[in-house]
């Protein structure tokens, strides 16, 4: 669904037939003029312009509303005003809508204008940021041009963006309102949102994962248990991480239905309403839920249905709101048969994606289908996207050029809103600010040149260094799409890069900081990015030494030890908190503790079957769920690596696991895995290999663990798999007799016969 009601393209500057000088030498004849009328958006926008205005030029520009009398005849009009409507009345002005922006010169007058409520806004900070030269990096860092003379050329802008929801979900943008304003970010997700005064939000009653949150389990499962989903035969509760509910009950509906509406009715002008399962992959397995998906072909069959019967009453008294689910997890694929009701708003996630590449390349089909098939049955589109590493805060993301592609894939399939899921709080390195920067001004305008935008940021922000930079984001976008690199939304990623990018990454990165050594701010603001970079290093060391090749980046393991030790002190320099917590190994001071363990001098690594080709993973590089409480890494001379991974059997089960890389797509594998237990009695264990984005069990193996010092080899079983589905290692939920500590030392993989495949 096209949403351009304006032709003229944006920021169409025509050749200067009358310029219009707004100041010169310090000095202006232009007064701002609003509407007599206008409102509190307005009117921020007439202030907003006066201010920058001022600081540009150091001249004086009054404010004044149309009503009012002024000798200065010449007139910034900001707002759909009579006066408007009279210089421009072949303008549609009841058809813009919100966010419609319109910038036009008119003889001596310059018109900024706009829909309600934020148009107009919306209007003034266009002109700034691309007529006058403005430039806002981060809530808290800009660059304000000095023009004493300021001369603006013949203006004919027009704009209606495609995307009418636009959210770039970083915590610099969504905790500071007005610098999420300048960027056109429309959305609200769990934060505070946009005032009144600076035009509101599009925002979701609920926001997502609602039907825990509409409907508690705390509070109806006891007396409703057959409410909740079904699950191996049980029916559990649907609390948010680990339940659904029963999509077939017709008196689970019914509740629903009742919960909705008392929502609408006390909503405020509401538009949306999110009607979304809860983020978890239990779904009811019901006879009758699983007889609906085999009609539809899905699980998002039982639940589209669902989603329909609500959205049909909803529409009978709020006919203008939008029923929202998620197609997510296990309800991605679009159903066969049923199609989603002109008022419900199917909001695709690329949770389980590959990042790594656009999801429009060859490589990458599964999303470009996914969302060809929600294409063909739904109106109403929306995607959830995923830019951060959920599962370790520090690793390099090196798709920044990337997400143009993918946002003109959404604009090509009439997606008409996107939300951008961004970092952790501890995910401050990597360019964090300019992918917020680059993602906001994309969403906007997904035609607009990514690659100028990402220089101009550089130059920008990082001076004189930009220019180095910019070289080394281009040779890890390179190397990744050369690479077997794999980037998934949740957090499952590998990253092969060589010995020889990392080190051209760190001169790139040496000259960068020589060209700014003069200058604290700047020298800083390239430090932070600079920590990414180093903890990769570390991270590939020990891989790269068993490779043979490591020492191109550090010539023994006690100068990488030392390394480990000094991306701490670089990142206390560089002003990043070490202790904040984050995903997978912890804070930066834990993760430099667990890169030292893994830069440890490495053990002989034992044949083990001649020519055939083996993989193998050893304990350090495997993904620890619940560092520094349930999983551990630690020193161990038994082990073959001199260190393995460690799981506590305690009363939530903890696990190890690892996702697989490309490169073994499509081949057949023996799996094994280097074992040892130390407790009081037998360690119960559970290993296998699992789907990636359902989960399901392609291999597993149940066994206890006998307490003894010597690792032994488990032969797991044989399968075919495909990227990122992921080896793991759990220790069972602690009870009576599972007691004790298992040691992981390494897992290894043999490459089979296409026979002995399971899959």
């Amino acid at each position: 669904m096209r949403n351009h009601l304006l032709s003229v393209a944006l920021l169409a500057l025509c050749q200067p037939a009358l310029a219009l000088t707004l100041a010169e030498k310090s000095a202006t004849d232009f007064t701002i003029v609003t509407p007599r009328d206008a409102s509190l958006t307005t009117q921020t926008a007439a202030k907003e312009l006066q201010k920058y205005l001022e600081e540009v030029t150091g001249a004086k520009f009054p404010i004044s509303d149309e009503s009012e009398k002024s000798e200065k005849k010449a007139k910034i009009h900001v707002g759909v005003s009579q006066d408007t409507r009279r210089l421009l009345p072949d303008v549609r002005w009841n058809r813009l809508k919100s966010d419609d922006i319109l910038i036009k010169t008119k003889g001596t007058d310059l018109i900024l204008a706009g829909g309600d409520p934020r148009g107009t806004l919306y209007a003034v900070y266009h002109f700034l940021e691309e007529v006058v030269g403005c430039e806002w990096w981060t809530s808290k860092d800009s660059t304000i041009p000095s023009k004493p003379e300021l001369i603006i050329p013949d203006l004919n802008i027009a704009y209606s963006p495609q995307f009418i929801y636009r959210d770039a979900y970083f915590s610099d943008i969504s905790n500071n309102p007005e610098f999420a304003a300048k960027l056109k970010r429309n959305g609200q997700a769990d934060d505070k949102g946009l005032p009144a005064t600076l035009g509101g939000n599009l925002s979701f009653i609920g926001w997502v994962h609602t039907f825990d949150r509409f409907m508690p389990s705390s509070v109806y499962a006891a007396k409703h248990p057959e409410w909740g989903a079904e699950v191996n035969g049980k029916r559990i509760g649907w609390e948010q991480l680990k339940g659904q509910i029963c999509l077939t009950n017709e008196e689970a509906k019914a509740k629903m239905l009742e919960i909705v509406l008392t929502r609408l009715a006390k909503a405020d002008n509401p538009k949306i309403i999110s009607l979304s399962q809860n983020d978890n992959n239990n779904r009811c397995q019901c006879a009758r839920c699983l007889e609906v998906e085999k009609e539809e072909g899905s699980p998002s069959g039982p639940l589209i249905r669902y989603v329909n019967d609500i959205a049909r009453e909803v529409k009978k008294s709020h006919p203008d709101v939008l029923v929202e689910t998620l197609a997510y997890f296990y309800s991605v694929k679009a159903p066969l048969k049923v199609k989603p009701d002109d008022n419900v708003l199917i909001r695709l996630c690329s949770y389980t994606e590959d990042h790594s590449m656009a999801f429009s390349d060859k490589r990458n089909p599964k999303f470009r289908r996914d969302l060809g098939d929600w294409k063909a049955i739904s109106k109403q589109i929306f995607v959830w996207d995923y830019t951060p590493d959920f599962n370790d805060a520090l690793k390099l993301r090196p798709n920044l050029f990337r997400q143009r592609e993918n946002l003109q894939l959404f604009a090509q399939n009439d997606v008409i809103g996107v939300f951008s899921q961004g970092p952790t709080k501890a995910q401050v390195t990597d360019f964090m600010g300019m992918r917020a920067w680059l993602i906001q001004h994309l969403l906007w305008n997904p035609k607009a040149d990514a690659n100028a935008l990402i220089q101009r940021y550089l130059n920008g922000y990082y001076g004189a260094a930009g220019k180095d930079l910019y070289q080394y984001l281009r040779l890890m976008d390179a190397a990744a799409n050369k690479a077997d690199v794999t980037m998934s939304g949740n957090g499952a990623s590998h990253m092969p890069f060589s010995a020889e990018t990392l080190n051209k990454a760190r001169e790139l990165f040496d000259q960068a900081q020589k060209s700014v050594i003069q200058d604290p701010v700047l020298l800083r603001r390239v430090k932070i990015e600079r920590i990414a970079l180093d903890y990769m290093v570390l991270l590939r060391y020990p891989e790269l030494r068993q490779g043979g090749t490591a020492t191109v980046l550090f010539q023994s393991d006690d100068e990488a030890i030392k390394a480990c030790d000094q991306l701490v002190i670089d990142a206390e320099d560089a002003g990043i908190d070490i202790n904040v917590k984050s995903n997978g190994w912890g804070s930066i001071k834990e993760a430099a503790e667990v890169l030292k363990i893994r830069c440890l001098p490495m053990g002989p690594l034992p044949e083990l079957t001649g020519k055939d080709r083996v993989v193998v993973f050893p304990g350090f590089r495997m993904d620890l769920w619940g560092y520094g409480t349930r999983t551990f890494l630690v020193p161990d001379k038994t082990a073959s690596q001199n260190s393995a991974a460690k799981l506590v059997h305690t009363a939530n089960a903890p696990f190890v696991s690892l996702d697989l890389p490309r490169s073994m797509e499509g081949k057949n594998w023996k799996v094994y895995a280097v074992v040892r237990h130390e407790g009081k009695s037998e360690g119960k264990i559970t290993l296998g290999v699992n789907q990636h984005q359902s989960a399901k069990p392609i291999l597993r193996k149940e066994l206890s663990l006998r307490q003894g010092q010597k690792y032994h080899t488990i032969e797991v079983g044989t399968g075919s798999f495909k990227t990122l589905d992921y080896f793991f290692l759990a220790a069972a939920d602690g009870a009576e007799g599972n007691e004790g500590s298992t040691f992981l030392d390494r897992a290894y993989f043999i490459e089979s016969k296409p026979e002995a495949s399971s899959r």
